[in-house]
């Protein structure tokens, strides 16, 4: 596999937080630049809004171009949030929708009101096959793709996980156009070789020069663009953390199948656009798929002795199905969160750690190749709340559930 190395995005530098795109779109459907998010003096303006309402920190005037607005603009329309612009060649605007209004899927991601429905807004977004092919005729969607992969590998080595460095080197490097087969034999020929390595960090660097050298661009992007990639992608409620990398989270196997199914498509750009937003289907949409993931979750909550009840609900058609199933998500969620609360007595030098960096306005620790904490600095405000909590359970002489005592939402991996 030795031809050049593309490195798809399925997120932004520039915005790196998923979870502040709800906050900014509700900002942009209040604004006077709906249907108006082009050109300079409307990026310029939606830009101060952003940075008025304390999504953004354009400190001190820095960016006086508007590249913060581009940069959301840019994460509203691949979600279908709002209408992308159409290029000639793939059909007319007047078919799709006005370039920049807020699309019927917008409108339902504005009234996702718990983090389950956020998560599957996302998911349905980024199921959608959008991202181009070298062919010029196929597309992909790096979520189904990194499904995929990680399935083969579960089928291999018995556990659906990729560390950070496979990640970077062959998980956002490669696409449906390579060999599946082939591309996790060389994601286990590099965990063999870096198992056996004396110097982790030493090989890291080593492997990412040597797969550099058919990428055109900075080798720092390979992990960078990967802990990003890698954000967005856990947005999805498809994937958790596993160190400093990802795995399939295990409530959501079943559908992780369905979904790999299909990694790549030829039907033309503009459908995918229109099914993007207009909110794409989902396998769960089908009766059939969605009972079988209640069933499979059900049997989940028993092998673990989890108590639940859905005996007052219906369960006649694929909605139905899933309102139960979101139930005995937020059950397993819960249940979760309490023993996470249970070992923060355990985890107070981690939690002092977070303080450090907080005092410091933010930074990274690393601890060794596969573990390292981070606060963005324009995430401190978040960052100071959630430690603050942990800091609580810590203390472990709370009445209170852990989830009655904060005020934010938290992903599967509790952030």
């Amino acid at each position: 596999m030795n031809e050049k190395i593309d490195i798809w995005l399925v997120g932004n530098t520039g915005l790196r937080n998923p979870n502040r795109i709800q906050e900014g779109l509700s900002v942009f459907a209040n604004s006077a630049f709906v249907g108006k998010l082009h050109g300079r003096e409307n990026e310029l303006g939606f830009m101060k809004l952003l940075n008025d309402h304390n999504i953004i920190q354009n400190e001190s005037g820095k960016d006086a171009s508007g590249s913060h607005a581009r940069k959301w603009r840019l994460m509203f329309a691949k979600n279908g949030f709002i209408f992308p612009k159409v290029e000639r060649k793939y059909g007319q605007q007047a078919d799709l929708g006005a370039m920049d209004d807020i699309t019927p899927f917008g409108k339902v991601f504005l009234q996702a009101d718990t983090f389950p429905a956020v998560q599957e807004c996302f998911l349905r977004s980024m199921s959608v096959e959008q991202f181009p092919l070298s062919d010029g005729e196929h597309y992909f969607s790096p979520l189904r793709w990194m499904l995929a992969l990680l399935l083969e590998i579960e089928k291999r080595t018995g556990s659906a996980e990729m560390s950070r460095i496979e990640f970077a080197l062959w998980g956002h490097t490669t696409n449906p156009s390579y060999n599946l087969t082939e591309v996790v034999d060389h994601i286990l020929d590099l965990r063999q070789r870096r198992a056996k390595a004396p110097a982790k960090r030493t090989f890291d660097k080593n492997e990412i020069k040597e797969r550099g050298k058919y990428y055109d661009k900075k080798s720092e992007n390979f992990t960078d663009y990967c802990d990003m990639n890698m954000r967005y992608l856990r947005i999805s409620g498809m994937f958790q953390r596993k160190g400093r990398g990802i795995m399939i989270a295990p409530a959501k196997h079943l559908l992780a199948e369905q979904l790999a199914k299909s990694t790549g498509t030829d039907k033309p750009l503009m459908e995918s656009y229109k099914e993007l937003c207009r909110g794409a289907v989902l396998p769960t949409d089908n009766y059939d798929i969605a009972k079988s993931l209640l069933d499979d979750l059900m049997k989940q909550l028993k092998d673990r002795h989890i108590v639940f009840d859905i005996s007052d609900l219906p369960l006649n058609t694929p909605a139905e199905v899933n309102i139960a199933r979101q139930r005995l998500e937020d059950l397993l969620a819960k249940t979760n969160e309490i023993k996470y609360a249970e070992d923060q007595r355990n985890q107070w030098q981690e939690i002092a750690d977070y303080m450090t960096l907080l005092i410091k306005g933010g930074g990274k620790l690393v601890y060794d190749e596969d573990n390292a904490i981070e606060i963005p600095k324009d995430e401190t405000p978040a960052y100071f709340e959630w430690t603050l909590w942990r800091a609580a359970l810590a203390i472990d002489h709370m009445v209170n559930k852990p989830y009655e005592v904060r005020g934010f939402r938290l992903d599967a991996d509790f952030l």
